[in-house]
């Protein structure tokens, strides 16, 4: 009996030496294969949530560079992993599958906003803008022009009508064209034959004698144009008015084709200085320089709204995604990081200009969902207003401020901009920027007295709305 109780005691030990052991072999899977496969499916799922934001941000794209307003589309987002990609092989045990997780999508939920302050020309709709002055005779008039205007009017009068008067215009450097605006008198020659009779000593008894006298008498005062390029005249004496009258004021518009410079005061170069001077102080003269824009300085602000994936990992780090102006961010405990950048972009033209273009992407709409279900993310363009800025260099300054939530996205748009403009090939002397807080700026100024700068901005409203896919996404 005592041999047969130890036999049996044998068998349990054993039995229990295997149970042991399967304990041991769950709890080490439990403790380091479920971590392992969890963390592979979030990485996993994250990687997919940055490419649903990126498919997000390729279909707005391509809305609103067509100008496609109406046209609707829907991105669609799983929030969290359901464990659908981390089951192990011991799945059918609960303790031995990844814990499941959930995410938030938020729409308009960001309360960041964006600053644009710019000295800039703008387009006039009718009537245009005008700069006048007086044209001088010692010192001579300085004309400025920092863009092509649609006409430069030189306006003159004299009350001498006998007497040529005029004002000669040329550029202040160089000699690449003249042109003279004057008032040109008219004479008119003819002969008067007069007929003498008389007795002359040295010639005797002469019936009659006959000379001519020549005559010029003044006819009209006419305005003339006169132009050279290169010094090759284009042309010379030109009518613009006959017959004007003394004190009367007449117009003359240099930018008309036909007088040949039209091209030169339409010069690109940013300022073109010219100069005017009126020949004496008999003639007055005045300038009307027309331009189909006006200068002036503006500062909005506008909440960039934002698309936002908050995911809430259990085995990876837990991130955040989310979409702004066109870009891409990824939210970290660690900081913040520009996956795709925002449509602000930069250039250097003939490495000379810069070159800033703006695109403001606002989301507009708001909404949040939590769970684990499928959440779409319906959206189309509302609308795309253009800046109407003058072609060419049109902007004297242009300040960007970024509010955000964090120190972190801070950070990131600094990155973002201060990256953009090393790209760009951009001076360190034409702009400065800083991030105090939450705040980053960056103030973009090639010169402090001309119109230097070619911008283009853009605003692009996009309307957006959440829906959950199934009744499992609340």
């Amino acid at each position: 009996m005592h041999h047969r109780r130890e036999h049996g005691l044998a068998e349990i030990i054993g039995f229990i030496l295997i149970l042991a052991g399967i304990a041991i072999a769950v709890g080490l899977y439990a403790i380091y294969g479920v971590p392992a496969q969890g963390r592979e499916g979030e990485i996993s799922h994250m990687n997919d949530v940055k490419d649903r934001f990126v498919e997000f941000k390729v279909n707005l794209d391509s809305l609103w560079s067509n100008r496609q307003c109406g046209t609707p589309f829907a991105t669609s987002f799983t929030l969290g992993t359901g464990g659908a990609g981390t089951t192990g092989s011991f799945s059918i045990i609960p303790i031995l599958e990844p814990v499941k997780t959930s995410a938030i999508l938020d729409l308009g939920q960001r309360a960041e906003y964006i600053t644009i302050a710019q000295d800039s020309y703008f387009m006039v709709t009718s009537g245009g803008y005008n700069e006048t002055g007086t044209i001088g005779n010692v010192p001579a008039t300085t004309i400025t022009f920092n863009r092509t205007p649609m006409y430069f009017f030189i306006n003159i009068s004299t009350p001498d009508l006998l007497s040529p008067h005029g004002v000669h215009i040329y550029p202040s450097t160089g000699s690449a064209w003249d042109a003279w605006v004057n008032t040109t008198p008219v004479y008119s020659f003819y002969r008067n034959l007069t007929i003498v009779n008389g007795s002359y000593p040295y010639y005797g008894n002469i019936t009659y004698a006959y000379y001519y006298t020549n005559v010029t008498p003044w006819n009209r005062t006419d305005i003339t144009v006169s132009t050279m390029v290169g010094g090759i005249p284009v042309i010379q004496g030109f009518i613009a008015d006959r017959n004007i009258a003394a004190s009367t004021g007449y117009v003359v518009d240099l930018m008309k084709p036909s007088y040949g410079i039209s091209s030169a005061l339409g010069s690109t170069i940013s300022p073109l200085n010219i100069t005017a001077n009126a020949t004496d102080t008999t003639i007055s003269a005045t300038y009307i320089t027309n331009y189909s824009y006006w200068p002036g300085q503006t500062s909005q602000t506008w909440n960039m709204g934002s698309l936002e994936y908050r995911g809430q990992n259990q085995y990876w780090v837990c991130q955040t995604y989310y979409y702004q102006m066109g870009g891409i961010f990824l939210e970290q405990n660690d900081g913040n990081a520009v996956k795709v950048p925002p449509a602000i972009s930069f250039s250097m033209l003939n490495g000379t200009t810069p070159v800033v273009t703006i695109d403001e992407i606002l989301l507009s709409g708001s909404g949040i969902i939590q769970g684990t279900g499928p959440v779409q993310v319906t959206s189309s363009i509302g609308s795309i207003t253009d800046t109407q800025l003058a072609p060419g260099n049109n902007t004297q300054f242009v300040n960007l401020t970024v509010d955000t939530l964090s120190n972190n996205a801070a950070m990131a748009w600094n990155y973002t901009l201060l990256t953009a403009a090393n790209q760009a090939g951009f001076p360190a002397s034409i702009y400065t920027m800083n991030t105090g807080g939450a705040e980053t700026y960056m103030n973009i100024s090639p010169s402090s007295s001309i119109y230097g700068i070619q911008l283009a901005l853009k605003k692009v409203v996009v309307n957006s709305a959440l829906q959950t896919a199934s009744p499992t996404g609340t």
